[in-house]
């Protein structure tokens, strides 16, 4: 039997063991899922729930605002790849916005950056733009490498997604892009 830990990058298996001749291994592996809080198991940490609903806080203009968010509009299903998700949400009931989460490939240009470009020229048709940062988790950004990962090198396991040229050199950053809806689609 393996263990396997699958994140944005792809997985990452463990050496091969004998649950009969290793069955402390096996045990202490259950435990410790068992054991795990919500963000050690995956779930992400910036996107917090309280009565009122979801919500995340973004520093904008020096200041913390919260982003509301009311509905999950789309999400990715694939384990590996920027875990594209869009949520319907607001600042205050006048400033409705789409919140797009993604994680981002760090040799690629920032997609706010682009949208806040669009949005300067006044391109028609394309989400106005209003924020876009890059997420940090326990102070320090969010990446699957070292934040997610936490330096875990491949282990000595058979892990198939070694043959295949997935990006695994790629170091993505989480980052909130924020555009106001101008139209329905």
């Amino acid at each position: 039997m393996g263990l396997w830990e699958f994140d944005r990058l792809g997985g990452v298996a463990s050496k091969p063991f004998d649950i009969n001749k290793g069955g402390q291994i096996f045990v202490s592996a259950i435990l410790g899922y068992l054991w795990m809080n919500e963000e050690e198991l995956g779930f992400d940490p910036t996107i917090l729930e309280e009565d009122a609903g979801r919500y995340t806080d973004i520093q904008r203009n020096g200041l913390v605002e919260r982003l509301c968010l009311e509905e999950l509009m789309q999400q990715q299903s694939s384990v590996a790849g920027r875990a594209t998700t869009c949520w319907r949400g607001y600042v205050n009931p006048d400033t409705q916005l789409v919140i797009k989460d993604s994680w981002e490939y760090e040799e690629r240009p920032e997609e706010g950056l682009l949208l806040k470009e669009a949005t300067e020229a006044g391109v028609e048709n394309v989400a106005r733009y209003y924020h876009h940062e890059t997420v940090y988790v326990r102070d320090a950004v969010d990446d699957v490498r070292n934040n997610v990962r936490r330096g875990l090198q491949y282990a000595d396991g058979r892990n198939p997604f070694h043959q295949r040229n997935i990006g695994i050199h790629h170091k993505p950053s989480h980052v909130w892009q924020v555009g106001r809806r101008e139209r329905k689609e």
